[in-house]
């Protein structure tokens, strides 16, 4: 795998993180940094899901028993055990914690299972709705019928995605992986003005299809050409796939708990917010260090 495509997942996941800082009404530069640039975050990781599946994935038939792993998994565990906490920390304490979720079923079905919205651990939705999106591909390109035994229920039990703009995204960054497979395998004389309009292509199609879902559709076009900007930009870093995950999985609930016992509150400082991204990381950081001594904990990155 490039470099470039571990720099880019790193971005994104630092930009999700942002999103979900506590704070009060910004405005100005700061509006600008911590509330609109961080929502780039996930429109990057759907074009960069696209990519590697053509590139990589879909030479890998079928998905649904690999993608159960490498996300359905992680994404149980990790909404599961904060059900778990929360609930504890209710009847021992008395420490609510959620503002969104009451006490009931609902745990199950919204804070885990996520039929209709979000679950309890907001930014791992995407983790959900990707994990559809390959069972799509699987049923359509593989004929694969056992993905029906989930999404069938999926569809008529809760929404089938909870945001279809994730799709159109991955179309675009499968569309581009296409393009560059294409030049590559057939080794035909493209020139890198030909390559740059069909970027640009690209990303006035994704524009285009994202602009009935969703009205910020100027970001969408905007990742899929930050995405492929990276994607050219020759760098080395170590691999990080691993580390972004776990970030993604757990940034969330270590924030709220640290806002919590910090007792901040209308905070508005720059340097708290980054702050609790950086307190995050860190701690995640020596959960990643955790997983790499003992390899059976790799099952919370779905076996990175």
């Amino acid at each position: 795998m490039k470099y470039s495509i571990e720099l880019a997942r790193l971005i994104a996941v630092l930009l999700i993180s942002f999103t979900h800082t506590e704070h009060a009404e910004l405005s100005g530069v700061w509006q600008a940094v911590f509330e609109i640039i961080p929502t780039y975050g996930t429109v990057l990781l759907s074009v960069i899901s696209g990519y590697l599946y053509i590139t990589i994935s879909a030479q890998r038939a079928p998905l649904m028993g690999r993608k159960i792993k490498s996300l359905l998994i992680p994404y149980l565990i990790a909404n599961a055990s904060i059900v778990l906490i929360s609930l504890g920390l209710y009847s021992t304490l008395g420490i609510n914690l959620l503002d969104r979720l009451p006490m009931d079923y609902t745990l199950i079905t919204e804070g885990i299972l996520a039929l209709h919205s979000p679950p309890i651990n907001p930014p791992t939705y995407f983790i959900r709705d990707i994990f559809v999106v390959f069972l799509l591909v699987d049923l359509v390109r593989h004929r694969n019928y056992l993905t029906l035994i989930i999404l069938v229920p999926l569809a008529v039990f809760g929404d089938l995605l909870l945001r279809y703009d994730l799709l159109y995204l991955f179309l675009a960054g499968a569309a581009y992986g296409y393009i560059v497979q294409r030049i590559i395998d057939d080794k035909l004389a493209v020139s890198k003005n030909a390559l740059d309009l069909s970027i640009a292509l690209v990303a006035i199609a994704s524009m285009i299809i994202c602009i009935c879902v969703d009205p910020y559709h100027g970001r969408y076009a905007t990742a899929v050409l930050l995405f492929v900007a990276i994607l050219r930009v020759r760098v080395y870093m170590p691999p990080v796939a691993a580390l972004s995950y776990l970030v993604h999985l757990y940034h969330a609930p270590v924030i709220v708990l640290f806002v919590y016992l910090s007792g901040m509150a209308d905070i508005t400082s720059p340097i708290l917010i980054l702050a609790q991204v950086a307190v995050s990381i860190t701690l995640i950081s020596l959960l990643y260090l955790i997983t790499r001594r003992i390899p059976a904990l790799r099952i919370l990155s779905g076996g990175r």
